[in-house]
């Protein structure tokens, strides 16, 4: 699986950068005039230039079906055709002109809270880009991503054993997000529209604490540290299951939230929370859920 961290590492030579935009401007422009001085023709000769300036991007140029993505939009995204996951896709395409290009990495738009804290405790950091990273890795085995082997290619290399076990953890999912209540609307979350989704969300948060403990215990367990004040009084394990809740903290109109119910492929935020953790062990564990009780229910969902 590729990845690609942050962002190329031409982005911070000014060289390269004066050259990626050298016949944007004419020469004598006004600053505050910039946005109406620049060429037609610039983003065109952008991205045939790109091989000129970075080939290893060059060499990652892919036919994205016309979707438009700016960097700077904070989402996650993965490409089984491609076993990629970025943060999220940087993909343009030139108007009336057939040439697209995509730069897939887990770019800096997300690099910063509640995602991600440069000097926070590593508990903050693994239960906010860590679990969104694994969420993303989990989509490469999900109902979909697992139709594809390591190289992208579609291909049923599942034993028809593990599909079928794989199946019937896939209902449990199912049936559990559909009997969720949205509170906002009063309206159940369409457990097969959101089951990708919700595949991931339950296995980031897993394999990212895993990843956590390890990391703490054998790197770095000098930075596995608590928060100060109020927050003191939380462990770092609970720390690091507020820290993923927190990333979901929003606030929706009700019209906006029933329409989402309806079509987003993903759960609503209070699903993704509540219901996540839920069926977490390692949850209850460590806030001391009793055993049958809503955030530690006896019988729970698990894939990976």
């Amino acid at each position: 699986m590729l990845n690609y961290i942050a962002s190329p590492e031409w982005i911070a030579n000014d060289t390269d950068v004066d050259a990626l935009y050298e016949n944007c401007f004419e020469k004598d422009f006004e600053m505050e005039k910039s946005c109406f001085a620049i060429k037609p023709s610039c983003t065109k000769e952008t991205v045939i230039n790109l091989p000129h300036i970075s080939p290893p991007i060059h060499n990652h140029l892919q036919d994205a079906n016309g979707l438009i993505i700016k960097p700077s939009v904070i989402n996650a995204y993965y490409r089984p055709s491609e076993n990629k996951i970025c943060k999220r896709c940087f993909l343009a395409k030139i108007p009336n002109e057939q040439i697209i290009f995509i730069f897939t990495d887990i770019l800096t738009s997300v690099l910063q809270p509640p995602y991600y804290y440069a000097d926070a405790p590593l508990a903050v950091n693994f239960g906010g880009i860590g679990t969104v990273i694994g969420h993303e890795i989990t989509h490469g085995f999900d109902v979909h991503g697992s139709r594809f082997d390591a190289t992208g290619q579609p291909r049923n290399w599942w034993a028809n054993q593990t599909m079928v076990r794989f199946q019937e953890k896939v209902k449990c999912f199912v049936k559990q997000y559909s009997d969720y209540v949205e509170p906002l609307t009063g309206g159940n979350v369409d457990g097969d529209l959101t089951i990708k989704d919700n595949i991931a969300d339950n296995g980031g948060l897993h394999q990212s604490y895993e990843a956590y403990k390890t990391y703490s215990a054998i790197k770095h367990p000098e930075k596995d540290l608590k928060l100060p004040l109020a927050m003191s009084r939380f462990t770092t394990e609970q720390l690091y299951f507020i820290s993923f809740a927190n990333t979901y903290c929003a606030n929706f109109k009700k019209e906006f939230a029933e329409q989402l119910l309806k079509t987003d492929e993903h759960a609503p935020f209070t699903a993704r929370v509540i219901v996540t953790l839920s069926n977490s062990k390692e949850f209850s564990k460590a806030f001391k859920c009793k055993e049958g009780s809503r955030m530690n229910p006896k019988e729970k969902c698990e894939i990976w």
